[in-house]
């Protein structure tokens, strides 16, 4: 009896084993991680991708960690000569949330190695791999399919690269569908600090300041987002780690309890997404709701400047939100230029979240306001603030600049708008320096969008 219950249970067992080895994912697909050793449920063409290049290896000939993902991962790096060709998944129907990760490394050439994602033979998102560190190690990657929900969709992994050295391959692994899980830290925030960490020991700190912020290492300037979070202040600032001069701007971060003794943390938020690697991230605000600490910024990248949004859960490390950039160049009116336009403030006004971003329209500078019930979904209000009208009242003319980092504030019940406006005409002893600090006092109509003032004045 005992052993006939035993029979009974191992053979369930061992089919219970195997429909799990076999059955299709409910969001993703068999062997979507290779962690069955080989390219199973894979179409290959060329010879780039083979059963042979599966790896489990966790180290790289120089040490570093390919960061796989289970046992198993595609290692291009295992081959050697010129190898090319198409690793492609079988269909898969997008459900749950739509949002797909998976870890890609190597791939120096952006053109030549890449992952796609097809739906009906027509290419709908590339990724390359813009966190490449000159390592083997892979590092995490989404995509948002939500507009594909219930459609079948493919993955192509793409190697076209026949260079005889260097990083002629990709590494790939774990396709996850539904994706809900952390996100890992951007790799590129991980080298800045890492780079920062190794390098610091030279500096000379003879001349530093004793009691006022100042970057950690290297350039900093545009100090934003100072904000009371999680019982002490938080400051932000434009941050080249690299070099002592202006370069991709990153967002450096410290804390203080009394603005006076401050503590260096981890780098916030690095240039490492396509809408944001080309300058990187620009100037921008803060604000905190139901204990998430929110900061947007000005991306820079694909030859615009938008406007993107991180956000952090205990103040020290960052996401970029899926939607970036969330306001974009198609959110500006009619006749404005998309070279100018840049650093968000946000503030909270009657249950609405409103943002002020700066811009030109014939190379006159602007203030658009913009207004939101979730701190995601900004639409247009109307123009705030502009100089193309030498009739109106407190009429100034800008030379060729904008109103950079503005920002709006309310003293002894006094509307009061602050701004740095670039290339002010001189008139007489006022706007004196080239790029000045004014403050306006008026009304703000959040209705229009337009703030009415009489008089502008310098504060430095």
């Amino acid at each position: 009896m005992k052993k006939t219950t035993l029979f009974l249970l191992t053979s369930l067992l061992l089919f219970l084993v195997s429909c799990s080895k076999n059955q299709v994912e409910p969001y993703g697909f068999t062997n979507s991680g290779f962690e069955e050793g080989n390219l199973n449920g894979w179409i290959k063409e060329g010879n780039a991708f083979t059963d042979d290049f599966v790896s489990f290896k966790k180290y790289d000939d120089e040490g570093n960690e390919f960061n796989q993902k289970g046992r198993y991962f595609y290692y291009g790096g295992s081959k050697e000569g010129s190898y090319t060709g198409v690793l492609t998944s079988p269909e898969v129907k997008v459900k749950g949330n739509g949002i797909v990760s998976f870890y890609m490394g190597a791939g120096k050439n952006p053109e030549l190695t890449y992952v796609s994602f097809y739906y009906k033979d027509e290419e709908i998102i590339r990724v390359h791999n813009n966190s490449f560190d000159g390592t083997d190690t892979m590092y995490q990657f989404t995509v948002d399919l939500s507009d594909y929900i219930n459609k079948n969709i493919v993955i192509k992994i793409v190697d076209e690269d026949i260079m005889e050295d260097g990083y002629n391959y990709i590494n790939v692994d774990e396709f996850v569908f539904n994706f809900k899980g952390e996100y890992d830290k951007s790799a590129m925030v991980k080298k800045a600090n890492k780079y920062i960490e190794d390098n610091i020991g030279t500096m000379n700190d003879r001349y530093r300041h004793k009691y006022h912020a100042m970057s950690q290492f290297n350039w900093g300037n545009d100090p934003n987002g100072l904000i009371w979070y999680n019982d002490e202040f938080h400051l932000f600032y434009q941050h080249n780690p690299y070099e002592p001069s202006w370069g991709p701007m990153h967002w450096g971060h410290q804390t203080s309890k009394d603005l006076i003794k401050w503590e260096h943390l981890d780098v916030a938020i690095a240039p490492d997404k396509t809408y944001d690697n080309e300058g990187g991230a620009f100037s921008g605000t803060a604000i905190e709701k139901d204990g998430r600490l929110y900061l947007y910024y000005t991306s820079v990248g694909e030859g615009l400047q938008q406007q993107a949004l991180a956000y952090s859960d205990d103040g020290i490390n960052f996401v970029k939100h899926r939607d970036n950039p969330i306001v974009t160049v198609f959110d500006l009116p009619k006749n404005a230029e998309t070279e100018h336009f840049r650093d968000p403030k946000v503030f909270l006004h009657d249950g609405y979240y409103y943002m002020i971003v700066s811009g030109t329209t014939n190379k006159l500078g602007q203030l658009f306001l913009y207004k939101s019930e979730n701190l995601v979904d900004f639409e247009f209000v109307g123009e705030m603030l502009n100089n193309m009208s030498p009739n109106e009242p407190g009429y100034v003319k800008l030379t060729g600049g904008t109103f950079e980092v503005a920002d709006y504030i309310n003293i002894d019940d006094k509307e009061i708008l602050i701004s740095s406006p670039m290339r002010l005409e001189q008139d007489g002893n006022s706007y004196q320096n080239l790029h000045s600090v004014v403050y306006m006092e008026g009304k703000l109509d959040f209705e229009t969008g337009k703030y009415n003032y009489t008089e502008m004045h310098e504060i430095d």
